[in-house]
């Protein structure tokens, strides 16, 4: 067999061969590009979502470290997803024998692939100069002939059916990421600014961090805020604290009033008291209370001031971040300082009127009398009753005025008009049906009660009938 026409066949296949090889390359490199391009556009959507995200909500210390941690993860995977997906295929090393063997899988109908002549040939023609594999040269020849002509039956549509398929689907993640990522640019237009963003707040020192701190906390909703309350109650301190990372939140506390305190003799400012502090714990979290969201997550704390008998400043801090400061103001309780009763006994008992001592509470009358009330207390009022055990109360009425003499009688003030300095004048009367233990309430113009009033008796005795003895004479006498 002419040995040039052999050498001219194995050209001929070697060639076709190379052009398949550069199609199937130029493929891979589609393929991985449009794969790579909708891989990035996704990863760049949802970081910068993350990041439109964390820039509302994350505004707690450190959270610039966690914006960048997503930002360098973001790029980490990005550049995984283009050396898997882009930069490995195209560095596989396709041979001659490597094209010849996926040419004839997917020539599955052909007799040549059957037969793998196509491979047989590239791989024989190697070995025809020392024939280490004993076959005949006429038949390796032949093989090469044949296998050249074989080519002209290659179906390059079924050579690269599977890269096609896979190329127009890379193209459909491509296509949809992109639209993804524009549809972001619009809905969060300022969510790219995120990228730079993130490391331009880059903190240098650990100083950085901390003036962050103290701007992120937030201190609210503090209460009671100022008050007055009763001598002796306890008070619940509570507030909503944000952006402290578990720090522990304090309540700062002394006696004392707001403002400079002086010698009023010396004129020299008195000294103020020290600062105490008490631990304030977290409550459970209001789960119906809805949070927007540019506002910062916060968390309810309370502490409990027990017994408290002097005025008391009072503020909550965190890590020397601090709140206003708020008043507890004193309030004393209010008390009936005297009363005195006048009995009115029945019309038919002929008995003159009787008042009794004064803050005599206990009282022991005959059916159906009228009682006077008649008081005074230390504050002024706003309302003030008798409650008994049975029967219904019994409202009294509030006065401005001054008691002198007895109890009973009342001068009232000349301008008519309510005065804090004057004494509370308090009158009622009721009649006298059963017998009964009562409680004299007032309330003064604060709201606050007497909270444990003396609990007196009232002792009601029921007329008999007339009983006549006849002393004398005695009996029957002649």
């Amino acid at each position: 067999m002419d040995r040039q026409n052999v050498n001219a066949a194995y050209g001929n296949l070697i060639d076709r061969l190379r052009a398949i090889r550069r199609q199937w390359r130029w493929l891979t490199f589609s393929e991985g590009l449009l794969k790579c391009i909708g891989i990035l556009a996704l990863v760049m959507t949802g970081t910068i979502i993350v990041l439109a995200i964390s820039f509302q909500l994350w505004q707690f210390p450190f959270s610039r470290w966690i914006r960048i941690a997503i930002v360098l993860l973001s790029i980490g995977g990005a550049i995984y997803a283009v050396v898997r997906s882009f930069v490995l295929p195209l560095t596989n090393k396709l041979t001659d024998a490597a094209v010849a063997s996926r040419l004839e899988s997917t020539q599955t109908t052909e007799t040549f692939a059957a037969e793998n002549r196509i491979l047989s040939a590239v791989q024989l023609w190697r070995t025809l100069q020392d024939n280490r594999l004993g076959y005949a040269p006429e038949f390796v020849e032949h093989l090469v002939i044949q296998a050249s002509r074989d080519m002209e039956q290659v179906q390059h549509k079924r050579v690269f059916q599977s890269e096609f398929r896979r190329i127009w689907r890379s193209a459909g993640v491509a296509v949809g990421g992109i639209i993804l990522l524009l549809v972001t640019y619009f809905l969060l237009p300022t969510a790219f600014t995120g990228f730079a963003q993130a490391f331009q707040t880059l903190p240098k020192t650990l100083q950085d961090d901390q003036e962050y701190l103290k701007k992120s906390i937030q201190i609210t909703s503090v209460q009671p805020g100022n008050i007055q309350i009763e001598r002796g109650t306890d008070v619940n301190i509570t507030a909503e604290v944000g952006g402290h990372l578990g720090a522990p939140v304090e309540l700062y506390y002394r006696v004392g009033e707001i403002g400079i305190r002086e010698n009023t003799q010396a004129k020299t400012p008195l000294p103020q008291a020290e600062w105490q502090s008490l631990p304030m714990h977290q409550t459970s979290v209001d789960t119906g209370r809805s949070l927007q969201v540019s506002e910062l997550p916060r968390f309810p704390y309370s502490a409990t001031l027990e017994n408290v008998t002097r005025p008391l400043q009072y503020y909550i801090s965190v890590k020397e971040v601090t709140s206003e400061q708020y008043q507890l103001t004193i309030s004393n309780e209010p008390v009936v300082t005297q009363f005195q009763y006048r009995l009115n006994p029945p019309v038919y008992t002929q008995l003159q009127p009787q008042t009794l001592p004064v803050n005599v509470g206990d009282i022991q009358v005959l059916f159906g009398t009228e009682i006077v009330f008649t008081g005074e207390s230390n504050k002024s009022l706003q309302r003030a009753h008798i409650a008994f055990e049975d029967s219904d109360n019994v409202l009294l009425e509030v006065k401005e005025g001054k008691l002198q003499g007895t109890v009973t009688q009342l001068v009232a003030d000349e301008r008519g008009e309510k005065a804090l300095s004057t004494p509370q004048i308090i009158q009622g009367s009721f009649v006298a049906r059963r017998s009964e233990n009562y409680r004299i309430y007032i309330t003064d113009v604060d709201g606050f009660t007497n909270r444990d009033p003396v609990n007196w008796t009232m002792t009601v005795l029921e007329d008999a009938a007339p009983d006549v003895t006849i002393v004398a004479p005695a009996r029957d006498t002649v």
